[in-house]
């Protein structure tokens, strides 16, 4: 028999959960991710640095990033970029989905 305790001796208020139509709750996180244009996918990894600063050990990533515009706490424009950038950027996805986490070993192409 289980036991329900109450603080204050007031029953707890059901939590109210307000989904966001806008969300796509349907495609699964990494085709989302895999899909995102290198624009979207790097303004939004700026804006995600407003909400959830990094950790000091985030440095060495953190220092790499400022290289290209990225910094904690600020917006990113993607426009502003120098061509060369703006190209290495966007073919970042496809290089990094070539390989399986591991350096050197490359998954052969589908």
């Amino acid at each position: 028999m289980s036991r329900r305790f109450r603080v204050g001796g007031n029953a707890p208020e059901p939590v109210i959960v307000k989904i966001d139509p806008s969300v796509d709750m349907k495609t699964p996180p990494k085709i989302q991710v895999d899909t995102m244009p290198a624009a979207k996918y790097f303004t939004y990894a700026a804006e995600l640095l407003k909400l959830h600063p990094p950790h000091i050990t985030d440095e060495p990533i953190i220092a790499q990033m400022k290289k290209i515009g990225i910094e904690p706490g600020k917006s990113f424009d993607f426009d502003q970029l120098d061509l060369v950038v703006k190209t290495a950027l966007e073919s970042a996805p496809g290089a990094a989905q070539q390989t399986d986490g591991v350096e050197g070993n490359r998954r052969s192409p589908e």
